[in-house]
Parts: structure tokens; sequence; C-alpha cells
């Protein structure tokens, strides 16, 4: 979807892309979760977000941004 959309509205000059971010961090999950899982940052993920907003016009598009979790 995200590369189908991307290519449909190339020509209006906008870009489409996604993140695609593991298991955001909150005090519920942390507590019912065991001590190895991951999690990601919600920073990081804003930080994802505001790269991909800042990177220009065409620069990057169509494409889908993990944002992985860590210990």
């Amino acid at each position: 979807l995200t590369q189908s959309l991307a290519l449909e509205l190339a020509d209006r000059g906008i870009r489409v892309n996604a993140i695609a971010p593991g298991m955001a961090r909150t005090a519920e999950n942390v507590s019912s979760s065991g001590a190895d899982a991951q999690y990601v940052e919600l920073d990081d993920i804003t930080q994802a977000v505001l790269r991909l907003a800042a990177s220009g016009p065409g620069a990057v598009t169509g494409q889908i941004v993990p944002v992985e979790g860590r210990g």
C-alpha cells in the first residue's frame, strides 16, 4: 500500500512512507513482560517521523521504516 500510494501521488509532489515500530515501552507492558523484552522508546518513533518529514521534497518515498526495540 505504501509503495502503491507513493507511485500514485508522486506527480502531485506527495511523499508516502510508513513507520513500522516494534512494541513501545509503557508502564503497563513493562510490568507484565519479561526482563528480556525488547521495547521501542516513543522518542525513537518520533525521531524517525521527524527525519522523514525533514528529508526534503522527493528525498524518500514509498518506504517502510522499521523502528526496532532495544533492551
